[in-house]
């Protein structure tokens, strides 16, 4: 967890992360905000002319401060950060190009 009631949560002794995890990259969370919505968030990194990534800790100010998350949980990043939306990339993923992965999350219309 990275904010856990509107606090920062993240403990990278207790989650077993090791020091390179927290250098900067491309980054996926989500999280509940404040009233009820669910924020998706990628964060690009690999270009330096458009984005250099984000520690963990900078992502949980992201979703606390600045999107009012009161919980927001990471998921998997550097090239595995891709967000599609209507079939589409909307972001610039890690690598110029969507990762294979083994397993995703998917937010569906109801119907």
């Amino acid at each position: 967890m990275l904010v856990a009631d509107e606090e920062y949560a993240l403990d990278y002794l207790s989650e077993r992360f090791s020091p390179k995890l927290s250098a900067p990259t491309a980054r996926t969370a989500v999280g509940l905000t404040r009233n009820g919505k669910i924020a998706l968030i990628v964060i690009d990194s690999g270009a330096p002319e458009y984005s250099v990534g984000a520690t963990w800790h900078q992502m949980a100010i992201v979703g606390r401060d600045f999107l009012n998350a009161r919980h927001l949980m990471g998921f998997d990043g550097g090239g595995s950060s891709t967000m599609y939306v209507s079939g589409r990339v909307v972001n610039r993923p890690q690598g110029g190009a969507p990762r294979s992965v083994a397993n995703i999350l998917a937010v569906v219309p109801r119907g």
